[in-house]
């Protein structure tokens, strides 16, 4: 019995150690279906994310810029039945190069809208520099991915996809995210920004109220 009861410790141990290296569940589309890389998506708000009516998100002008016609931002649209612009969402490191695969959540990805800019500008997410004025910091185009493995995107274009929660129940259940920015071991929320002058609603970092979305394949 004494080598029997020896055993059980390492029986635990290796138990913990294969829990601990399980991979993150796949962030979900509008379906339930996990969201595969290089896939197109429409990003649009939670139908639970009662403070964020509108429309899907796009890629627009940036008015208040000195060089308007080549400065872009992401965006909400206005329009609560628009889809916006599809995204093709990639594993950071340029994983996608071997085939399509599951985007886990909580994992790093660059963003990228499926749309190209007269400005001969990336149309890939990342965060601008700190606005003074509105006292934060927007996501705007001009990110970089990694095209191989061996490279990795500037940390300025990566952001994670979180699980928020679940609600509703059996078919109507619905899994609410929010797309977070993760300079270091504490990140930050992606939501909306109101700007007072123009009513445009900006993709930014914010301290609360991050804008909850959804995946619907376009």
């Amino acid at each position: 019995m004494k080598p029997a009861a020896a055993f059980l410790p390492a029986l635990i141990l290796l138990s913990t150690l294969a829990s601990a290296a399980s991979p993150p569940p796949p962030v979900l589309d509008a379906r339930g279906h996990p969201v595969h890389s290089g896939t197109l998506y429409n990003i649009l708000p939670a139908a639970a994310d009662a403070a964020h009516h509108g429309g899907g998100l796009t890629l627009d002008v940036i008015a208040n810029h000195s060089y308007a016609a080549c400065k872009l931002g992401v965006f909400q649209d206005g329009n609560p039945s628009s889809p916006g612009l599809p995204v093709k969402i990639f594993l950071a490191g340029g994983e996608e190069v071997r085939g399509p695969s599951s985007v886990p959540t909580a994992t790093e990805v660059n963003i990228q809208f499926a749309a190209s800019s007269t400005c001969a500008r990336s149309t890939v997410w990342k965060i601008g520099r700190f606005d003074r004025d509105a006292k934060t910091w927007f996501v705007v185009d001009g990110g970089e991915r990694a095209s191989t493995p061996d490279l990795r995107s500037p940390a300025q274009s990566l952001f994670k996809i979180v699980k928020v929660a679940v609600v509703g129940e059996g078919k109507n259940h619905q899994v609410l995210f929010k797309i977070v920015f993760c300079p270091s071991a504490a990140c930050k929320d992606v939501g909306i920004f109101v700007d007072g002058k123009t009513g445009y609603r900006r993709l930014a970092l914010v301290d609360h109220g991050p804008l909850l979305v959804q995946f619907k394949k376009a």
